[in-house]
């Protein structure tokens, strides 16, 4: 129960203070923001989008509505749309969840958050067992406060993405093969399927495969009949549950497979514009586990120490499960062109366990010599090292934000996190181990929730296109001008009416907006002249560019311009259409 109460502690405090301004939440945010609209999936009013396919455009080859092809008709639960156009980069379910929510509650930025987390919750007591299962008891609580308390980890589930999903339902498919469940071994990896595409086999079959060979679980010594009705009752379910979404898309969309491909697996392949070094993910590695990355090193030289010795005894294969499955990701990802540490999410179960295998080694030894010595001495004071200094950080970032709204209230979380960073330190030279590691958890849970819940809320509001877009919708409404929603920010369009009219048909004046944003600003990508608007509204000569000036713009990070085009036919950026802005 415990592990429950710190858990939601940590995922779900000050949730909504923090408006929506990344596009990753907005899309998700958005798109079930247009599901809820349209009334509940047995009776929702059908929505008209352009079909859409792949086009050579003044901006480069992209999706683009195909003219030829004319418009559909589109229950918006089975085809998700966002910003009047089909949405296909990732399946629906984590858009079924914000939106069900929206349906039933509200819409509020809490709620767009509020499933994720929830999984976060329920992924502490599935890691905690699975580690009871693979290492011992000792270690199933160090594995649960060490996912509560990873920050990576909590920062991911605090946002309406797919990954914290994905993340969840690989955690779900090992712990059920572990636990010799395995019809929910299928049910998991099929709801993965909805929530992130085929990439579940990636990130849940190693550890699953791995698991097999070194641990041998005892429900492969069951009777053979036993097991295959097990097999082809989770396989039906997997169809049953993951297929009709796909097939019907496969049905129903003009060029899915195109579609899928352009803007799913083409990441993974032959998306060379956003391409990384392979060696990114070495360095991520050590990155997102912290703050239990000395835990985490421990625990793997642990697994590597003994050698063919250790591949003898049950814990020394044990504990070659997560090294597997995370060097198996890691490879996997590192292949891939574009790469995100969010990809690597569903792996942090991986780092946890190993992380807990080492905390308990510590701990045992602790216990028997009655004292932090050599090694586990040196760990512990790393971890409350690496607690104090996390602890100053907010502290300090909270201090310069005492003036805003809940900037006071930070303040006192950020001391009482430093307070019980440097008490941490006491269980360690009074030679209290169990003492420590929760102590140790408590500091760090606080730092989190002082960290994500208020310090991050106050200076990602600074940015917020909340302001913006009350702004920017009142004067949509009073010129009648549209706003070309092809180029519209999600994080902005999140926060106008749902009604609003396109730029993109006979209009010869419209309203774009642009994210100025810092690095935009550094690179010189969003220079406001005749060529950049040129690559946001295809199929349109621009004429002249007028600055409109809006209130609350998020420091600058927001900009609204008229457009004044000619669509007759598509010609180079005029000379004289400059930026007045």
């Amino acid at each position: 129960m415990s592990i429950v109460l710190l858990a939601a502690l940590v995922f779900l405090s000050f949730l909504g203070r923090r408006d929506i301004t990344t596009s990753h939440e907005a899309r998700v945010a958005q798109t079930a923001r247009q599901m809820a609209a349209s009334g509940w999936p047995w009776s929702a009013q059908p929505i008209s989008v352009p079909i859409v396919g792949l086009r050579d455009t003044q901006s480069g080859r992209r999706l683009a509505p195909l003219p030829a092809e004319g418009s559909m008709l589109v229950n918006p639960w089975l085809v998700p749309v966002i910003n009047g156009h089909i949405r296909l980069q990732k399946p629906p379910l984590p858009y079924w969840c914000v939106a069900t929510m929206f349906r039933l509650i509200g819409i509020d930025e809490e709620w767009v958050r509020f499933p994720a987390t929830i999984l976060g919750v329920f992924g502490a007591l599935l890691i905690y067992d699975l580690a009871r299962k693979v290492f011992g008891a000792r270690a199933a609580a160090p594995a649960a406060l060490v996912w509560i308390t990873t920050q990576f980890l909590v920062e991911q589930f605090r946002i309406a993405t797919a990954d914290p999903y994905l993340a969840f339902f690989t955690l779900l498919s090992v712990w059920a093969f572990a636990t010799h469940r395995l019809v929910i071994v299928y049910a998991a990896i099929a709801l993965g399927m909805l929530s992130k595409g085929p990439v579940i086999f990636v990130t849940a079959i190693p550890a699953i495969v791995a698991y097999r060979l070194l641990v041998r679980p005892r429900a492969w010594s069951l009777k053979r009949p036993r097991r295959h009705a097990a097999h082809l009752l989770g396989m039906a379910l997997f169809f049953l549950v993951a297929m009709p979404w796909y097939a019907y898309i496969y049905l129903k969309i003009p060029h899915a497979l195109e579609l899928w491909r352009y803007e799913s697996i083409g990441e993974l392949s032959d998306n060379v514009e956003k391409a990384r070094p392979w060696w990114l993910y070495a360095l991520s590695a050590l990155r997102i586990p912290l703050p239990w990355t000395p835990m985490w090193i421990a625990g793997v030289l642990l697994a590597l120490a003994h050698g063919k010795r250790g591949l003898r005894s049950p814990r020394g294969r044990k504990r070659l499960v997560p090294i597997l499955w995370l060097a198996s990701n890691l490879l996997f990802f590192s292949l891939a062109n574009v790469k995100k540490d969010a990809y690597l999410l569903p792996v942090i179960s991986a780092m946890a366990l190993t992380s807990a295998d080492a905390i308990s080694v510590i701990l045992a030894l602790a216990r028997r010599r009655k004292r932090f010595v050599e090694i586990p001495a040196v760990l512990a004071t790393a971890q409350a090292a690496i607690g104090v200094g996390v602890a100053s950080v907010v502290l300090v970032l909270l201090w310069r934000t005492r003036g805003a709204p809940d900037g006071s209230t930070g303040v006192v979380a950020g001391a009482a996190a430093l307070l019980v960073s440097l008490y941490a330190l006491r269980p360690i030279f009074r030679a209290s181990p169990a003492q420590w590691i929760a102590v140790q958890s408590a500091a760090y849970a606080m730092s989190l929730i002082a960290m994500m819940g208020i310090q991050r809320a106050i200076a990602e509001n600074e940015r917020s296109p909340k302001e913006f877009g009350a702004h920017l919708s009142a004067l949509l409404c009073d010129t009648q001008l549209p706003v070309d929603l092809d180029s519209l920010p999600e994080e902005v369009s999140f926060y106008l009416p749902l009604n609003l009219g396109g730029g993109d048909v006979d209009a010869n004046r419209v309203v774009v907006v642009i994210d100025d944003n810092r690095r935009n600003l550094e690179t010189g990508r969003n220079k406001p002249d005749a060529a950049f608007f040129a690559s946001r509204v295809d199929n349109a000569n621009i004429l002249d560019i007028r600055r409109i000036p809006l209130k609350d713009d998020g420091g600058g990070r927001w900009k609204a311009y008229e457009l004044v085009i000619d669509r007759s036919r598509a010609l180079a950026p005029s000379p004289s259409g400059r930026g007045l802005g």
